[in-house]
């Protein structure tokens, strides 16, 4: 493949590679939401208990803290299901901005080096046009 067409395949991957770059980033941004998310339901429930329990309450008091206690912890629940799934989405999107890294610096490596074939056989043609030259002179 001439080197021409190899930068073009070094372009594209790049441009795939600033595509898997954004995509690392929107996952960190949505897992930092997450965890965010499930520290905020974390601190309710904790701060929500403790001051029940230093109230002397009602039993009706119990009961809407109850409800609300079996509520929370399934937002809770609901909340660290989410950050697993975005930890595992960002492992997932990392992997493949590995992946695009590598082929960014196969493709320019090509590319490297079909301009250094290209560059050679320009010299030896040179070179053989100067040798004929001075041949067809003597």
């Amino acid at each position: 493949m001439d080197a021409k067409r190899l930068l073009i395949v070094a372009k594209i991957r790049r441009i795939a590679l600033q595509e898997a770059q954004q995509a690392v980033a929107d996952c960190l941004a949505e897992e930092a939401l997450a965890e965010a998310l499930a520290r905020s339901w974390e601190q309710k429930i904790w701060r929500e208990t403790e001051a029940v329990a230093a109230l002397d309450g009602t039993d009706q008091g119990a009961l809407v803290f109850a409800r609300w206690l079996a509520e929370a912890r399934h937002k809770l629940v609901a909340a660290r299901a989410s950050y697993d799934g975005s930890m595992a989405k960002t492992t997932a999107s990392r992997a493949e901005l590995a992946l695009a890294r590598r082929a960014v610096s196969v493709a320019e490596d090509l590319w490297l080096r079909a301009q250094a074939i290209e560059q050679q056989h320009a010299e030896k043609r040179s070179q053989a046009e100067l040798d004929e030259g001075m041949r067809s002179r003597m």
